[in-house]
């Protein structure tokens, strides 16, 4: 009899992208490896991976338009991007002490 190999107890959720999802699988080791993976680690391992993926997309973004853009009034502003990535990159910081805690 041929054993099924058993599905990991935590794989990531369905709603991450796929820079989240490699993320994950890049983290997910690390903890498994403390023994440190409950539900309320892998919630927050989501949550810092979305935060990743966002803060890679908007920076992916700068690096396209540069971090000055013309306004629809052609003014020069900040790239709105650069928000999105510094708000991501305090996301990232928050889980990731909510990770490196527990």
């Amino acid at each position: 009899m041929t054993r099924k190999p058993t599905p990991p107890k935590f794989a990531p959720p369905a709603h991450l992208d796929d820079e989240a999802r490699r993320k994950w699988a890049q983290v997910l080791p690390v903890l498994e490896t403390r023994g440190d993976i409950d539900q309320g680690t892998a919630d927050a391992l989501a949550a810092y991976c979305v935060a990743y993926s966002r803060w890679t997309a908007a920076e992916a973004k700068v690096s396209e338009l540069g971090p000055v853009v013309k306004s629809a009034g052609g003014f020069a502003q900040e790239n709105p991007y650069l928000g999105i990535a510094r708000k991501a990159q305090v996301a990232m910081r928050q889980w990731l002490d909510k990770l490196r805690k527990r």
